[in-house]
Parts: structure tokens; sequence; C-alpha cells
């Protein structure tokens, strides 16, 4: 099951694979647990992918009373959470990944480095229920035999140094300043009561009736398309956080 919308390439991998698959939905507001408990319940559900911090492309984090319920949920209809912690460096220490609460390992917990060093990297951590374990090694195998081992010793040594924590400091604080920016900028706009800022740019969630027309292509607006496995409701917007921020969001507000 995918959460909507949700990271692209999960997508393609779903699509690529021809993989049966199930939606929820995630806004503004979180989550609908007791839709999320009723298709565990009864959509035979086997695994969940989701991004429980950050997530992306909005933005947004559970709660810890959601997580927590989260979990309960896996644990109660045995479904495996796959959980994406792709941002997990950036988050507050009292802000905790699903992995956290888990404690009958129906967690896949995924880290990745690309955020924090690069992405061409492609080294990334995994914590794996005991029952998997062997299956995924079998698997890994045949993809690729051996991870870079070379790229390894140097993460290592980057992690060893000191480097790698100095690194994260420093991008958090751009973060910071990023997201403080922003929420200045839209501040200024009253038509704007749900919105996300992160490091992909600012996203908006629209009222229903809200149309911009021949607006989304010319101003950089993206409609999100990519990040939904169906049909895209079109109910949110993501433009860059750029110097062209104000203006760009002016031209939404006199839609």
């Amino acid at each position: 099951m995918l959460e909507q919308p949700t990271y692209h390439r999960m997508i393609d991998l779903v699509q690529s694979l021809n993989l049966p698959y199930q939606t929820i939905k995630r806004h503004f507001n979180g989550i609908d647990l007791d839709e999320l408990e009723e298709l565990f319940k009864n959509g035979d559900i086997k695994f969940f992918y989701t991004i429980s911090r950050f997530s992306n492309p909005l933005g947004l984090s559970y709660s810890n009373a959601e997580k927590q319920k989260i979990v309960e949920l896996a644990k109660r209809y045995d479904v495996y959470i796959i959980e994406d912690d792709y941002m997990g460096d950036f988050a507050k220490s009292t802000d905790l990944p699903l992995h956290y609460y888990d404690t009958s390992d129906h967690i896949i917990y995924l880290k990745s480095f690309s955020m924090t060093i690069f992405p061409a990297l492609r080294l990334g951590t995994i914590i794996l229920p005991r029952t998997l374990t062997k299956a995924f090694l079998n698997l890994k195998k045949m993809i690729d035999y051996d991870t870079n081992l070379i790229m390894q010793k140097a993460l290592s040594l980057y992690l060893d140094s000191g480097l790698f924590e100095k690194n994260v400091t420093y991008l958090k604080q751009v973060f910071q300043k990023q997201v403080s920016k922003s929420r200045e900028v839209l501040e200024r706009f009253s038509n704007f009561q749900h919105y996300n800022t992160s490091f992909h740019g600012v996203v908006l969630e629209l009222p229903e009736n809200h149309h911009l027309g021949s607006l989304t292509f010319a101003e950089k607006i993206n409609y999100l398309e990519d990040n939904y496995i169906d049909m895209c409701e079109k109910r949110f917007i993501r433009i860059p956080n750029d110097d062209n921020l104000q203006k760009n969001l002016a031209l939404i507000a006199d839609k």
C-alpha cells in the first residue's frame, strides 16, 4: 500500500514490477487512522510504504501519537511497514521514527545519505525484521552480489572523523533559514491556510474551487502528478523556494 502523494520512484518501482497495490490519502491534517485500520483489516495489505518524517513531496511528519497508532495497527493486523526515513537526520530529537516504537518486528527501516552527503553515493542502511532477513539477503546477492567496499570505507572514515555530524548541523541551519524565510513570505498572504516548506520547495493545499488554469507550467508550478500512482486530484501544488516565491504566490492568490 502507498500513501498518496508519495515518492515518485516508489511509484515507478511498483508499476515496473506490476505489483498489486492500494492507496491511502495523506493530507496536511494527517492520515485517516480509521481508514488505515480498515485497509489493514480487510484490504489484504502485506506492506505499507510510508515516509514518516518530512514526507516526499508534501514534507509532512506524523505526530508521535500517530506513529504509535500506526505501529499498533501493524502489529494487530500483521502488516509490515516500510519506513523510508531519508530525512531523519533533520528531525528533532523528540520526533522519533516509527521504528522506535516497534516491539513486534513489523518495521522495515530504510535510511539514506542522499540528503546529507550526496545522492550519487548510492549507500543506505536498512533494519529488517528477522523473518525477512534471509530472503532479503538472497535477493540482494542476485541483484548486486556485494556493496561497493571502497564507498563503504570512505563513508566509514567520514562518519568516524566527525565531519558527517558537522555537515548535518550546517545543513540543518540552512534548512531552518530557508523555512523561516519562506514562512515570512507566506504569512503576507491570507489566501493560503495550509502549506508546508521543505528542501523540495513550498507546497500549498488548494481549496476545492481553486483553479490555476494555464498558470501551471508558465510559472514553474507543479501539481505533483508524478507523485500519484492513481489520478492526481490537483489539490496540492509545489513551487520553487527561490527569489521568485513572492511573485509566484501573488499570481496564485490572484487566481
